[in-house]
Parts: C-alpha cells; structure tokens; sequence
C-alpha cells in the first residue's frame, strides 16, 4: 500500500511540472494534446497524476514545451546539468 502512495506522489509532482510548463508556454490542455496527438482528456488525467506518463509522450511533450525531461521528472531547471541524448521515435 505504501508502495503506490509513493507512485501516485510521483505522478501527482510530475503533474504539475507538467501543468506548469504548459501554461509556461501559453498553451491549452487542448493545444498541447493536438500536437502530440493525445487527448485533451490524457493531458488532464497526466496533469491530475491520475496516470503515469509514458517516455515516449515525456519526449513529445519536452519537444514541444522546450523542456528539458529532468525539469519534468525531478524539478531540474538546467539542461547542462545531464547530457541530452536524442533519439528519433517515428519510425
């Protein structure tokens, strides 16, 4: 039980990182789902920690917010601090 306390914590946060890097940005729920691709109601329930997020959105979403993946996962405002590895998923 205490186990999935701590994983929903951790949705919870990166939520709203999420959340925040989002409306950093100027954009909608809706806007960022269209340009990933998801709904609106997934950027919801990921914002709300109601769901995990996969790698594969985290590197859409950092892509289009211009968010570094540990800003994301662990509050790390730099980019410098770890080295960016980048990987193209689209085929």
């Amino acid at each position: 039980m205490e186990e999935m306390t701590k994983k929903d914590a951790l949705h919870r946060a990166i939520g709203k990182r999420l959340a925040k890097a989002r409306k950093d940005k100027g954009y909608t729920q809706a806007d960022l789902a269209e340009m990933i691709g998801v709904s609106a109601q997934h950027i919801s329930n990921l914002e709300r920690g109601i769901v995990g997020i996969s790698i594969e959105t985290l590197l859409q979403i950092c892509e289009v917010l211009d968010a570094s993946c540990d800003a994301i996962l662990r509050n790390r405002k730099s980019r410098s601090q770890t080295p960016d590895i980048h990987v193209d998923l689209r085929n």
